[in-house]
This record gives C-alpha cells, structure tokens and sequence, in this order.
C-alpha cells in the first residue's frame, strides 16, 4: 500500500470497523483502494484530504456511478470530503447518510 492510504488506515480505522466509506464489507484488506474524491484525471492529487477508503468493488461501483448517476457520485464525493475534514473515522449518521444515497440509486 501507498501513502497516504497507510496513513488513512490509521486514521479512519475501516479495518476495525470492518467497512469502507461506501459501507461494503472488507474482507481482505488487500482489496482497500484510495479514490481520488478529485478525480486524478482532473488534477486531483493523491493526498490525505483527496482520498476515500474504498474496497475494489465500492471504487468500481462509484466509478460507474460517475458515468451513469453523476449526481449521486458528487453527493457520495462530497460526504467522503466532509469525513476527511473530522479526521475520525465514520459515524453511524455517517455510513445512514451513505446508504440514503445509495438507496436512491435503486
């Protein structure tokens, strides 16, 4: 792993809680990506406040949201933004509001 997932680990403990920012279960920590909440392509910096924790399958899910349901990626972006200014890992209220969004997709 590279930083600053490592330093994200220690931060927002998702292998304790055992859940990513999208709420999917980590099963392997092998699987934990770092998303960029702006996206690289767009000059988004691989940095602690530009990243979300997210398995493989949650990061590829969020990216075929960013082509098919734009909307709700901005809205999942923007919680992962308002996560990385507490620098605490996520709240029960935290991973509702996650799933609210996600809930409006199907």
């Amino acid at each position: 792993m590279k930083e600053p997932l490592i330093t994200m680990l220690e931060i927002y403990k998702p292998l304790e809680q055992g859940r990513d920012w999208m709420n999917y279960k980590i099963v392997n920590p092998a699987d934990l990506t770092f998303h960029h909440i702006k996206e690289k392509r767009n000059g988004g910096a691989r940095v602690l406040n530009n990243g979300a924790i997210l398995i493989r399958r949650s990061h590829d899910y969020l990216n075929y949201l960013d082509y098919c349901y734009h909307r709700y990626y901005k809205d999942l972006n923007e919680l992962f933004h308002i996560l990385n200014m507490t620098m605490a890992p996520p709240t029960e209220d935290y991973y509702e509001e996650v799933d609210y969004i996600l809930r409006k997709i199907k």
